[in-house]
Order: C-alpha cells, then sequence, then structure tokens
C-alpha cells in the first residue's frame, strides 16, 4: 500500500503548470507507465515477450479504449484478466496483488486518457468504419460466441467463464466498436504470438459477435446454453 501511494505521489508531481493535458499525460506515460506498458511497437516481436510483458500494450490505445472508461479505471483500477496475467492462470497470480494497476488522482487520469487517445492503430489493424451497428446481431452474436468456445478464456459475467483473457462483460463501455471489431478479424495483426484464435473469419460473423460484446450487459441468458 505505501509503495502504491508513493508511485501515484511521484506521478502527481510531474503535472506542471503550463503544460497541455495530454502533454502531463506524456510525461506519465513515459515515467511511470513504460515500465509494464510498450508505448510504442516493439521492434522484435517474441512468443516470449508477448507472455512475459507485465501490462498490455498501449501503443494503439487511442484506436481501443473509450477515453470516459480510461479516466473512470485508472482512478480507480480492477483487474481486466482475471488471471493477473499472460501466461497460465495460477492460485499464485490469482491471489498476488502486485498485478493490481497503480491508481491515479482525477487530474492525472484525465490528463494520461488524452495522452493515450493519441496512440493510434494504423487504419489497416483498426480499420474505420469496420463495426456496422446493427441491433438485430445481438441474439445471433451470443450463439456465435456460445458455440466457438470463448467462455473457455473469457468471462461473460463475473465468475462465469475462463480466467486467463480479458473478460468481456464490460467491453462495450471499455473497447471502441471498430477495434473489437478489428481484433475479432485478425488478432494477429496486433501481435503474432497472442494466444487469441482467429475464429470469425465471415464479415456476418465478426459483426454479429461485436454487436453481442457490444451489449452483453442488456443481453439475457449469457449462461445458458442453446
Amino acid at each position: 500500500m505505501v509503495k502504491k501511494i508513493l508511485i501515484t505521489a511521484i506521478a502527481g508531481f510531474l503535472l506542471q503548470p503550463g503544460l497541455s493535458a495530454a502533454s502531463q499525460g506524456d510525461e506519465i506515460l513515459k515515467g511511470k507507465c513504460a515500465e509494464c506498458h510498450a508505448l510504442s511497437k516493439p521492434e522484435n516481436l517474441s512468443r516470449t515477450r508477448t507472455s512475459s510483458r507485465k501490462g498490455q500494450d498501449l501503443y494503439y490505445a487511442g484506436s481501443k479504449y473509450n477515453r470516459e472508461w480510461l479516466v473512470k479505471w485508472l482512478q480507480s483500477p480492477t483487474r481486466i484478466r482475471p488471471s493477473g496475467g499472460y501466461g497460465e492462470v495460477t492460485s499464485k497470480n490469482l491471489s498476488n496483488p502486485s498485478s493490481l494497476h497503480l491508481s491515479l488522482s482525477s487530474d492525472e487520469a484525465e490528463a494520461v486518457s488524452q495522452a493515450m487517445m493519441n496512440l493510434k492503430a494504423p487504419a489497416d489493424v483498426v480499420v474505420p468504419g469496420l463495426y456496422e451497428n446493427n441491433p438485430e446481431n445481438v441474439t445471433d452474436g451470443l450463439s456465435y460466441y456460445r458455440n466457438n468456445g470463448c467462455l473457455s478464456c473469457h468471462q461473460l459475467a463475473p465468475d462465469l467463464g475462463g480466467k486467463l483473457a480479458p473478460e468481456l462483460y464490460t467491453a462495450g463501455e471499455r473497447m471502441q466498436p471498430d477495434y473489437i471489431a478489428s481484433f475479432i478479424r485478425h488478432p494477429k495483426e496486433f501481435d503474432p504470438f497472442v494466444n487469441m484464435p482467429n475464429l470469425y473469419k465471415s464479415k456476418e460473423a465478426v459483426q454479429k459477435i461485436t454487436e453481442y460484446l457490444l451489449h452483453i450487459p442488456a443481453s439475457k441468458n449469457v449462461g445458458k446454453t442453446p
């Protein structure tokens, strides 16, 4: 706890009068976040790097996250990846408090979120307009999700689903629609060694599963089998 408070206090010291919010956020990102997160695409991608990294890659954060969610989460972080790590799920990493994220003040969270919005993925990786917004796909999307084994890695509700991959019951609040659709369509474009398989290759499947993930909290019968 003392370490967490000290880190937050140091981050606060970096906020300088006269600097723009994005510039202040850049200072915090480089000074504190880069230790665990990649802020630019690594030159040498490898399976070892992917599985041993301490935090999620952020070099495309501005194409992935919703800014409003970032501001709230950075002030009161909760685990998104239930295992707390990128390797196997063990009792050690499930209970390890060091895998929890440091918290920021409201001003720091605003500044860091603004800076992160400038970290964009190439347009051929996160494709603008790929998500077509068709609410009628929600029910079909649930069927795709259940029938392709997504629950073995991802949680659809607390304690419902696997613990290794990020939970998805906050996906719609957390992530931008075009990112979700793009990652589902070609996960290896983000990292060739990511564990996510390319299960949804048709345009129809990508649209339906994306629509479902955006509306999980509003969907019914999430845990029921067909």
